[in-house]
């Protein structure tokens, strides 16, 4: 354990920030300007500092990187799309080579407001002798909340109330979107490498909810950001994109406790039915999915 968690964060520690990109210029990347800016200050504003940037491209030819290079970001090309899992691995490998003590999550269409790092260090000072392993800020698209909340007994997520603030201790493990999450390095490294089976799907959620096995501990973040939740517009879901998510769901389950995994089947088939009355053609994925899963 960090001496400085005695006391929540009292000096600067690195972090490591990794935004997953897909079909994405690094100018259209959403927090782009944030990102440099911060890696350009000379002088830390807060404790938890942004010292390195990897640029995860997913893309079938290289599309994000960086008009001039800079030293310390680092642009890694992936042409067969390891997803959030292969940026995640690679990230926590580079976490540890350059002594980063934090890892901080983006996708490409997440907006950090320009206090994030800032707020991410109070909320780890709200927590005095007690070590702080996940930050999880408030997330929205559209108004929604999608992120944080906690896994009920049941295996769904219920979100955290809005009025939740850093300072308040969660009763059980917290989980969220992976996206303007961090994530302490050491205590990640302990769950690692991630499943094979994983790709884009409930990453995030595998990765919270085993370091809440093994004893991490969360905190809020008094900041909201905006993000494209893309799954919520299932019509826009490819067959692809829905097999990943199923697969990474059914994994999840799995780790769960016995009532999450009995309703498990029934939950599947009551979605099955939604999707049949609000979108025939992703119902026909996911049946597929159900007869290819369950037939083995």
């Amino acid at each position: 354990m960090e001496a400085s968690s005695q006391a929540g964060i009292a000096s600067v520690q690195k972090v490591l920030a990794v935004i997953v990109v897909y079909n994405c210029h690094w100018d259209a990347v959403v927090a782009a300007g944030y990102l440099l800016r911060q890696l350009e200050r000379a002088t830390p504003q807060a404790p938890l500092q942004l010292d390195r940037l990897v640029i995860y491209d997913n893309s079938p030819l290289p599309m994000a990187a960086p008009a001039a290079p800079h030293a310390r970001i680092d642009y890694r090309h992936d042409p067969g799309n390891g997803g959030t899992r292969g940026a995640y691995d690679y990230a926590l490998q580079q976490a540890g080579a350059g002594g980063q003590a934090w890892l901080l999550l983006l996708d490409q269409d997440t907006l950090l407001p320009d206090n994030y790092l800032q707020k991410a260090s109070e909320a780890c000072a709200a927590h005095p002798g007690r070590q702080v392993d996940l930050l999880f800020p408030r997330v929205e698209d559209a108004g929604r909340c999608i992120s944080p909340g906690y896994v009920t007994r049941l295996g769904s997520v219920a979100p955290v109330a809005k009025g939740a603030l850093p300072g308040d201790t969660a009763r059980r493990g917290l989980t969220g979107i992976a996206s303007g999450s961090m994530v302490r390095a050491a205590a990640w490294r302990k769950i690692a490498p991630l499943p094979p089976q994983l790709w884009l799907d409930y990453v995030d959620h595998w990765i919270f909810h085993q370091m809440n096995l093994g004893g991490a501990s969360g905190a809020l973040v008094d900041a909201t950001l905006q993000h494209k939740l893309s799954i919520l517009n299932m019509a826009e879901v490819s067959r692809q994109r829905l097999d990943s998510i199923l697969d990474g769901e059914r994994l999840f389950m799995r780790s769960l406790g016995l009532p999450a995994r009995l309703a498990y089947p029934v939950r599947l088939l009551l979605r099955l039915a939604r999707l049949r009355a609000s979108c025939p053609p992703a119902a026909s994925n996911m049946l597929a999915w159900l007869s290819l899963r369950f037939a083995r």
